[in-house]
């Protein structure tokens, strides 16, 4: 089960699993700022990474936490000052110590999230069955992003998923904050809507009752906040991914 488990994570959009450090503090000897002259990066078990350069002695410091923030796409730290030809070596040195998971792009369910934000929306369909969302870290141009799909604190284990509602061909399955698609006949799948609100605790779902009808899904939100509104209801169209939100007071 480990294995299989161990090859999901690392075929799931070029996903890499992380490395235990052993001693509570790992530590890396490499050029960090491009001069050929070795340096010295540190990572600990509490997230905290230093970097020290050797010409000028300099010492760089900063925390990869998370906990703080809501919701699911968490932006980090920005990309650390390291230069020259180390530069990924020692960017994944940090990462595969910190984190459970890297991905080099993002997953199917992401994708849907940010897509949700810019206003577009075509389904993006996927071949094959559905594949649970993972937790993972995400290194793009200038800055670390990680996306959070756990439904426990701390755990970042696939996202369960649960069946929804079923109207002929379509099966509406549903995790904690999101609710994908699955086309039975044409063995596809496309994410419809992510929650995409502050969540005080994602160990609580944000997703309720599910309803396919009418060539549309309407989604029930549970949005565990102070300020959230006491009826948010999505509904979403399976033709062209369009999506309209409700929102307003219970009768």
């Amino acid at each position: 089960m480990l294995t299989a488990l161990l090859l999901l994570v690392s075929t799931q959009s070029g996903c890499r699993p992380g490395v235990v450090i052993d001693g509570g503090v790992a530590v890396l000897s490499v050029d960090l700022d491009g001069d050929a002259v070795a340096d010295e990066l540190r990572v600990d078990r509490d997230r905290q990474v230093e970097l020290r350069f050797s010409k000028p002695p300099t010492t760089t410091s900063f925390w990869m936490g998370w906990e703080k923030f809501g919701g699911l796409e968490v932006p980090l730290e920005d990309l650390p000052p390291i230069r020259g030809r180390s530069r990924d070596y020692a960017l994944r040195f940090i990462e595969d110590r910190i984190f459970d998971r890297t991905c080099a792009a993002p997953d199917p369910s992401f994708l849907r999230l940010r897509q949700q934000r810019e206003k577009l929306t075509p389904l993006n369909w996927v071949k094959g069955p559905v594949q649970p969302p993972f937790a993972y870290l995400l290194r793009e141009k200038s800055a670390w992003m990680l996306y959070r799909w756990y439904c426990n604190p701390g755990g970042f284990g696939p996202a369960p998923l649960q069946e929804a509602a079923r109207e002929g061909k379509w099966v509406a399955l549903k995790t904690c904050h999101g609710v994908v698609l699955n086309d039975l006949e044409n063995k596809q799948f496309a994410w419809l809507y992510l929650v995409d609100k502050p969540v005080d605790k994602l160990r609580h779902s944000s997703i309720g009752d599910v309803a396919i009808a009418d060539g549309g899904v309407t989604i029930q939100l549970t949005l565990d906040t102070l300020d959230a509104p006491d009826f948010v209801e999505v509904q979403v169209r399976i033709d062209d991914g369009s999506i309209k939100v409700v929102e307003g007071k219970r009768k």
